[in-house]
């Protein structure tokens, strides 16, 4: 599990890369439109959470404190919550990228530390009458 989890950056470290250093370098946008940029952190997941499912579903689906406490203390549990992290991250940023992108803006900085694309997205803007402002996703 150690190396599982040491090595699991490796998976997405390419693409954060490409967002932060390289954000209007042509190929990081052809890239980053794949959505197969996030198969390899989510496979991870899955091929650790699938075969300790009896293990993990109960922790999850019934969250207590002391079972998740119990799942995450545990070297397998914390590498699978690493994966997971990984891979929603990943799938959170690649979207913001991408939105900001379309609108023709800079990722607000920080982004990457926001889970919620609307939390990441309100600390743009919106101005009347603009992309932003019009996009069906912030749209409630």
């Amino acid at each position: 599990m150690e190396a599982i989890f040491s090595l699991s950056g490796l998976l997405v470290m390419p693409f954060w890369a490409l967002m932060i250093f390289l954000p209007h370098w042509r190929w990081t946008r052809r890239i980053l439109r794949s959505p197969l940029v996030i198969l390899p952190p989510a496979l991870l997941y899955a091929a650790l959470a699938l075969p300790r499912l009896a293990e993990v579903f109960p922790a999850v689906s019934s969250p207590t404190l002391a079972g998740i406490t119990t799942l995450l203390g545990m070297p397998a549990g914390a590498t699978i919550a690493w994966a997971h992290f990984l891979a929603f991250d990943l799938f959170v940023g690649r979207w913001i990228y991408l939105d900001s992108r379309a609108r023709h803006q800079r990722p607000p900085h920080g982004a990457c530390a926001v889970p919620d694309p609307d939390v990441g997205a309100a600390r743009v803007p919106a101005v009347p009458g603009s992309a932003r402002h019009d996009s069906p996703i912030l749209r409630r």
